[in-house]
C-alpha cells in the first residue's frame, strides 16, 4: 500500500509499498518520532532511539505520527514543504497500533497478545 508518513516540519517519506514494518523511505517512523519529541534522548543509533520512540506515551507527544494516502495531490504540492507542513498540522494523529503497524492476515492470529487484557 503506497503511504507518505509526513513529519512536523513538511517532510515527507514516501513508502510505495509499506510493508508493516515502520520504514519510511529509509527511515524508521518510531526513531523518528523521538527525533521530533525528545531530541535531548536521541543517540543517532537507530535502534536506541526506535526504542526511545517507541516508548514515549501519546500524552508526551507534541508531533505524532501522522501519515496520509495523498493520492489525489500531484509531487508538486508533495514536494512543497509549507503545504506540506500545513498538511499535517491539519491531520489528526494516526491511531496507535499494538502490532506496530505489522499487518497480519484475518486468518493468522497471535497467540501472544491478548485484545482484553491489553497485555503479552
Amino acid at each position: 500500500m503506497p503511504v507518505y508518513l509526513i513529519a512536523p516540519d513538511g517532510t515527507t517519506y514516501y513508502e510505495p509499498n509499506y510493508d508493516g514494518y515502520g520504514v519510511f523511505a529509509g527511515q524508521d517512523a518510531y526513531a523518528l518520532l523521538a527525533q521530533w519529541n525528545c531530541p535531548e534522548k536521541c543517540t543517532g543509533d537507530v535502534e536506541k532511539d526506535r526504542l526511545v520512540g517507541i516508548y514515549l506515551r501519546e500524552e508526551d507527544l507534541k508531533y505524532p505520527l501522522k501519515f496520509a494516502e495523498l493520492k489525489h495531490l500531484d509531487k508538486e504540492v508533495i514536494a512543497d514543504k509549507e503545504q506540506m507542513k500545513r498538511k499535517y498540522n491539519r491531520l489528526g494523529a494516526s491511531d496507535e497500533c499494538p502490532d506496530q503497524g505489522f499487518f497480519y492476515s484475518d486468518d493468522e492470529e497471535d497467540d501472544d497478545w491478548d485484545e482484553e487484557d491489553d497485555e503479552y
